[in-house]
């Protein structure tokens, strides 16, 4: 049975943070929570942002600015496309359409402060590290000075660890020394002690190689690296990089053409496994050898590894010297595929013509159940976009990644929220597009030239990384930490709802949590449902057996919290299709507000009004009723990690709302019009499936019995 909307409404008062609205919008009240929350953990010092948002003066005196570029859509800067995967990447930037316009409205009210009673707490952040204390700094010895020379330089600076025994890392964090020259570093180790004799021999800081590390470096040896506008990796628990004993940390930077000398000294921040490591991170480079005919789709015919040993071969036979040819490219590039009876077939494939936009095809056969954690696509100036995806032997389509305006000054490495498995007998697609016409002005020959690979700024690459584990079971409930891996003890905030289904009938239960999540399970009369570790429980074609006492247990590293239990029981001539739902209370000040929450099950959307009601009350004959309610709605994210709640709309007067004149006609067909002028306060949203919250507090610290109302106008799909 389709249930068409609403299966509980729990309305409960809880200690929040204040959440009451102050009339005009100001900074301390409006701005800073948007502010300090997206855009200060790169505007500070020491970070990539130009300037610091670390208060009111200094957000003030970029004002127009920040209104300028969030409009725009380029700040907070991310460059995927948010609606092709069916997952939110960890450390995803992004405002809503709400947040852009309170800034623009701050802005034109002339940016007043407010009470600073009520500016928002400042996040914390690690001095010298986006992601906590680390264990061990290297830092590169001597400051190294670029020949401003408006050419690329390649540097190779030997960081010895000093290490006496193995170590496992959870993290390895490039920490710029100067962000305005250093476009992007790589990093591996080296145990040969090759690198090290190489940085004896040069005079100066490190040594010179164009591109690669000048010594043979085998795929485990690679470590994350840094390019402008990654997030530094975590990994995830259980999952390490084995670092060997006496290993020295090698760290390849590249500097971009500049005009003038000026000089950098990079560090590198190592953060060791406080416990076991269970599983070690691997890596899959998709380069230009598993490109593939378009028309054909047919995969190389050697191996992975196959590829790798005959590519590192070519690397040992012609040396990796300085004239551009880079870890397999340059001098190399002429001589890989058809040059060597195809040995490297899809590697001629990679040749970029002059005056057209030309796409390439990669696929990765994947030979194992593995578990996705991040991705990471690099390439230069012709690039335009990339596309990612998987094929299950189903047929089944996963989305992973799309990058429709490829930024070369803007590249990451892009976490995902879990775990995503891909399945064994997959096939990974990437395409990436390049234009190398008059219409890319980003273009470095004009006219354009023939392209491929090569290490230089004026070549290109395609380059596609993927860090994963092998597949576990449970792996896809098992959420990420973009920083500290020591959480607070989660909290359940409103545990699962009493409800009534009949026979045969279908529903979902909810929970609303609080905190980092690494692990749920739902529970039956105190017992664990097996299977049952989703975030939502779904149960088909209820029978007796179903009925019972159900509550959910979450856990992460710092330790669990049971909720309260709800009940589910079978009534036959329970309704299908709730419509109409309500609730009054008294709306007290500061944190306590009048709070109703809600589900909506079910493929369709809904579109459904609420009021939050005070001065009709009084027009109803209701004693000290509220004067003047505001209204907020907020949809609880699930897929993120802290699970947290998304603001969706707010309002205070319902005349003044973003869809005032929709907002009338709706109030006028539902017969519940409200009075010109009032300062009551409705909302008229269109919803999909999910766990939502509505508010109700009073402007200005104002108090008084208040009412929440929801009608659902209409449905949309199945």
């Amino acid at each position: 049975m389709h249930l068409k909307i609403i299966t509980a409404l729990t309305l409960l008062l809880i200690c929040l943070s204040p959440l009451a609205g102050q009339g005009a919008v100001t900074y301390t009240k409006d701005i800073s929570p948007i502010i300090y929350n997206n855009c200060t953990v790169c505007h500070r010092d020491g970070e990539i942002g130009p300037f610091p948002l670390t208060n009111f003066e200094e957000v003030r005196d970029e004002a127009y600015t920040i209104r300028s570029v969030t409009r725009k859509g380029t700040m907070p800067p991310w460059m995927p496309d948010r609606e092709f995967s069916n997952f939110k990447f960890l450390g995803e930037r992004g405002l809503t359409d709400q947040e852009i316009e309170t800034i623009a409205q701050w802005v034109e009210a002339g940016m007043p402060e407010g009470d600073p009673a009520f500016e928002a707490p400042m996040p914390k952040f690690a001095e010298g590290s986006a992601l906590g204390n680390p264990d061990l700094t290297l830092r590169v010895a001597e400051p190294y000075t670029i020949k401003g020379s408006n050419e690329d330089e390649y540097r190779v600076f030997v960081l010895p660890t000093g290490l006496t025994e193995d170590r496992d890392l959870v993290s390895i964090e490039f920490r710029p020394g100067n962000r305005a020259i250093l476009h992007h570093g790589l990093l591996a180790f080296d145990t040969t002690g090759q690198a090290r004799e190489k940085d004896v021999s040069d005079p100066l800081s490190g040594y010179e190689v164009f591109g690669g590390f000048g010594v043979p470096i085998r795929p485990n040896a690679t470590l994350p690296g840094y390019t402008p506008g990654a997030v530094p990796l975590r990994l995830p628990k259980g999952v390490g990089i084995k670092l060997p004993a006496g290993a020295d940390i090698l760290m390849q930077t590249h500097y971009a053409p500049w005009p003038v000398r000026d000089s950098d000294q990079s560090s590198v921040n190592l953060f060791f496994a406080d416990e076991p490591v269970e599983r070690y991170l691997k890596t899959r480079m998709m380069m230009p050898f598993d490109l593939v005919e378009e028309d054909t789709m047919q995969p190389p015919d050697l191996s992975l590894s196959e590829r790798f040993e005959v590519a590192l071969e070519l690397i040992d036979e012609f040396g990796q010297g300085q004239s551009g040819n880079g870890a397999i490219g340059g001098d190399i590039a002429d001589r890989l595929g058809e040059g060597f009876g195809g040995r490297l077939e899809g590697w001629s494939l990679f040749k970029i013509p002059p005056d057209k936009v030309s796409r390439f095809h990669g696929i990765w056969n994947v030979e194992d159940d593995i578990s996705l954690i991040s991705i990471y696509p690099h390439a230069h100036l012709l690039c335009k976009s990339w596309e990612i995806y998987a094929i299950d032997p189903g047929g089944n389509r996963e989305n992973l990644l799309k990058i429709d305006s490829w930024d070369f000054n803007w590249q990451g490495d892009y976490p995902l929220p879990k775990y995503v498995k891909i399945d064994k007998g997959s096939v990974i697609h990437a395409i990436a597009t390049y234009d190398n016409t008059v219409d890319n002005y980003l273009n470095p020959n004009m006219p354009p030239e023939a392209s491929g690979w090569g290490s230089k700024t004026t070549d290109e690459m395609y380059l596609l990384g993927f860090n994963y584990v092998d597949y576990r079971e449970g792996d896809e409930n098992t959420f990420f930490a973009l920083s500290d891996p020591q959480p607070s003890e989660p909290v359940i905030l409103r545990p699962p709802a009493s409800i009534r289904v009949p026979t045969g009938g279908r529903t979902q239960l909810f929970f609303e949590p609080e905190g980092v999540v690494d692990s749920i399970q739902w529970l039956k009369d105190g017992a664990e449902i097996p299977g049952a570790t989703a975030a939502t429980l779904v149960l088909q074609d209820v029978s007796a057996a179903d009925e019972g006492a159900y509550s959910v247990r979450i856990t992460n590293v710092s330790g669990s919290a049971v909720s309260a239990a709800g009940s589910l029981t079978i009534d036959d001539e329970a309704a299908a299709d709730l419509v109409n739902l309500a609730t009054r209370g008294f709306v007290g000040t500061g944190a306590d507000i009048l709070i109703g929450g809600f589900t909506v099950l079910g493929g369709s959307t809904k579109t459904v009004l609420v009021r939050g009601l005070g001065p009709q009350l009084t027009a109803d004959g209701v004693p000290g009723a509220l004067e003047d309610p505001e209204l907020r709605v907020f949809k609880t994210l699930y897929d993120e990690s802290p699970i947290r709640s998304q603001l969706l709309m707010t309002n205070d007067n319902w005349e003044e709302g973003p869809n005032a004149a929709e907002l009338a006609e709706a109030l006028t067909e539902q017969n519940k019009p409200l009075a010109a002028g009032s300062k009551d306060a409705a909302l008229l949203l269109t919803l999909d499936q999910g766990v939502y919250t509505f508010q109700l507090s009073g402007v200005a610290e104002t108090e008084g019995v208040g009412l929440i109302e929801l009608f659902l106008i209409a449905e949309t799909g199945p």
